[in-house]
Order: structure tokens, then sequence, then C-alpha cells
């Protein structure tokens, strides 16, 4: 989580021991700790997850955590639609599981 959070935001290596001491610090945690996926798994309601396998922002390895710890959930995976996501067939499925829930 935090390597990619790093490089999104393109900080240097000084920054990350920063922000890992902080995390240490605050909450005595590695800052890879605090990450949503793990929290995911405690998650009871039904969820839609759709990522995009070439997403250049969030890693398409990150859709997956989250779809293999929450276990109440659709996951989807598609090719081409990068970050955005915007499709019109993705709508469908996404009314769809909105509308059935």
């Amino acid at each position: 989580m935090s390597d990619n959070f790093i490089k999104l935001l393109s900080l240097n290596n000084r920054i990350k021991m920063q922000l890992e001491n902080y995390y240490h610090e605050k909450f005595n945690i590695h800052i890879d700790d605090f990450s949503g996926h793990k929290f995911a798994k405690n998650f009871t309601q039904k969820a839609f997850i759709a990522h995009d396998k070439e997403d250049k922002v969030v890693l398409i390895d990150e859709g997956r955590k989250y779809a293999s710890t929450w276990e109440n959930t659709i996951y989807i995976e598609t090719t081409g639609l990068g970050h955005s996501m915007h499709d019109g067939e993705l709508y469908l499925k996404i009314v769809d599981f909105i509308t059935q829930n």
C-alpha cells in the first residue's frame, strides 16, 4: 500500500520514512497495516467492486485484495477502461446490482 501511495504522489524516500515513523509513533502500527482491504474482512454488507487491469492510479492488486477479503462482494475485472472506468455495459451491471440489493 505505501509504495504505490508514495509513487502516486511522487514522494521521495525521506518523506516515506517520515510517514512510516509517524504512523508507528501515532498509531503504533506499520503504515502497510493501515490498509482498507484489511478492514474489509469485517464488512458484512453486500458490495460491488469493479477494477480495471490497466488502472495506473490504483493498481489491480488493490482491487483483488479487497475482493478476496470482503466476503459478500461481486468482483468484476475490466480491461481497457483505465481508472475512469467509463463504460455503458459496466454502468448497467452497477444499476442491476443496486436494484437487486
